[in-house]
C-alpha cells in the first residue's frame, strides 16, 4: 500500500514500520491546511489479525466489533506519553482497518525493538 487515499481523508506515504498484524505509514491529513504541523500524522492499518489470517471486514463482524472497540478506548486514553487518536475506523472504499495517530517526533522515529 503506497501513496493511497483512506477515506478520502488521509494520503499515504513511506512505510515507516511493519510488524505481523500491520504497517504504519506516514502521512499526511487532507483536512488540515497545508504548512500546518497537524498535518503529518502516522496512519497504521491492521492487516492481520492475532492469528495471522487475512481480516475479511465484510465477513469477519467480531474482528470489526473488536477493532471499534479499541478504537473507542483509545480516543479515551490521554497522556504525555501517548501519542493521541485523530481517527479509525474501517476505510469505505476498502474495507482496511487503521488508525491515524498523531505524528511526534521528539524522541526519534520509531525502531523496530522486542515487544
Amino acid at each position: 500500500m503506497g501513496h493511497e487515499l483512506i477515506d478520502g481523508r488521509f494520503r499515504t506515504g513511506q512505510v515507516i514500520g511493519k510488524r505481523n498484524m500491520g504497517e504504519v505509514h506516514r502521512a499526511e491529513d487532507l483536512q488540515i491546511p497545508e504548512g500546518t504541523s497537524g498535518r503529518s500524522v502516522a496512519v497504521k492499518t491492521i492487516l492481520r489479525s492475532r492469528t495471522g489470517a487475512l481480516i475479511d471486514t465484510a465477513t469477519d463482524t467480531k474482528a470489526v466489533e473488536r477493532f471499534a472497540r479499541e478504537v473507542r478506548i483509545m480516543r479515551r486514553l490521554e497522556h504525555p506519553n501517548l501519542t493521541r487518536l485523530i481517527a479509525g475506523g474501517v476505510a469505505g472504499d476498502s474495507g482496511l482497518p487503521y488508525l491515524v495517530m498523531e505524528r511526534n517526533w521528539r524522541h526519534g522515529p520509531l525502531r523496530p525493538g522486542p515487544c
